[in-house]
């Protein structure tokens, strides 16, 4: 039953498509066409630009983070809050660019990182395994198509 309403609805749409261009002047037809093509390409490459933009801010955050993991192992406590801050700067970036989906895993990251410098401005050495949590959520938020 449905092979023959998809059917109908196809054969449908192609005579209602052919009566449609029949009665449009070949020009018209055709700059509709080259509008139509051209915000496809358009829209694609729009949403292609996005996720490389993305993909880069989250790239550079995570190298922040890994300089921040450093300075913290060598007791630079200052310099890694700075490193962080300059990491919560690209996910900023990433946050206009974020899908919906993992909008709330970016936020919650962003709060471990923001909790995290400021134990680091306090002067009081961090736990390794924040950082690496927080190192985990970045990876998993760059994996993410």
């Amino acid at each position: 039953m449905r092979k023959v309403v998809g059917l109908v609805v196809l054969l449908g749409g192609v005579f209602w498509c052919g009566y449609y261009l029949g009665q449009q002047p070949p020009e018209q037809v055709k700059r509709t066409l080259q509008t139509l093509s051209g915000e496809v390409v358009e829209r694609t490459l729009g949403i292609e630009t996005n996720d490389l933009l993305r993909q880069k801010a989250m790239l550079q955050a995570k190298a922040r983070l890994l300089q921040s993991k450093i300075r913290v192992l060598q007791g630079q406590y200052q310099q890694a809050a700075e490193e962080l801050s300059q990491s919560m700067l690209h996910l900023k970036e990433t946050m206009a660019l974020q899908r919906e989906k993992s909008a709330a895993l970016l936020r919650r990251l962003m709060a471990k990182l923001d909790a995290l410098q400021r134990t680091l401005l306090a002067g009081d050495p961090t736990a390794q395994e924040q950082i690496e949590d927080a190192q985990h959520d970045l990876d998993t938020l760059i994996e993410q198509p």
